[in-house]
């Protein structure tokens, strides 16, 4: 069975928007690793419209919102879990170490333009663990966007996949982007099962183990 993840041919970039135009500075964390973060200023507005509380088809109750700059440590601690598999099939490359830059594109969102979304375990005392994450970027055509999902290994198959998903449709439906687009490996079955549900047209890339994916937003409903 694959997991729940799909890629974007921007992540392969070392350098984004974002990182081009930060004003960034630098701290040692506990383990002597060098990060950056991002000076708030810099960032939109926390778009709370995005926040939701939800039950997935498994059965998870998950609560879903956009990431924060200070989530770099819970996306540390879920990249560190994730199997090999799951690594290959988010970043499409073998990825040992988050570098900075990557730490930067997925935590440092400007709302205004993308858009990033985790999910937490929903629990009595508040948020719990770090599911997984989505992301939407535009590209240069603003009707256009790349998607991207990563789960756990151990939420897989819950559904967790399946609500970002629902949501990165959302979000593109409310911007007026009219077609999601992402790359996912020919082994990562369950993503493209989960996109052909959305409609997804599904185009093998020549001289690739690669598919894109492309959703049409307008034909959902």
């Amino acid at each position: 069975m694959g997991a729940m993840h799909a890629g974007s041919s921007t992540d392969r970039r070392l350098q984004s928007d974002t990182l081009k135009k930060a004003h960034w500075v630098m701290r040692v964390d506990s383990e002597e690793r060098i990060l950056p973060i991002l000076n708030t200023t810099a960032i939109t507005s926390y778009p709370e419209r995005y926040e939701i509380n939800t039950t997935t088809k498994g059965g998870m109750n998950i609560f879903i919102r956009p990431i924060k700059p200070e989530d770099g440590r819970l996306v540390v601690d879920l990249f560190r879990s994730l199997s090999r598999q799951s690594l290959w099939f988010r970043f499409l490359s073998t990825v040992k170490e988050l570098s900075p830059e990557m730490m930067l594109r997925l935590t440092q969102i400007d709302h205004e333009q993308n858009a990033g979304l985790v999910a937490l375990e929903s629990t009595k005392q508040g948020e719990g663990k770090l599911l997984g994450i989505c992301h939407v970027f535009r590209q240069s055509c603003p009707r256009w966007a790349e998607f991207s999902v990563v789960v756990g290994d151990p939420w897989q198959g819950k559904g967790v996949g399946a609500r970002f998903l629902e949501c990165c449709v959302g979000i593109a439906k409310e911007r007026g982007i009219e077609s999601l687009s992402g790359l996912v490996t020919a082994q990562n079955t369950n993503m493209l099962a989960l996109a052909a549900k959305f409609g997804a047209t599904i185009r093998r890339i020549p001289e690739s183990n690669e598919y894109e994916v492309r959703i049409d937003v307008r034909a959902l409903h």
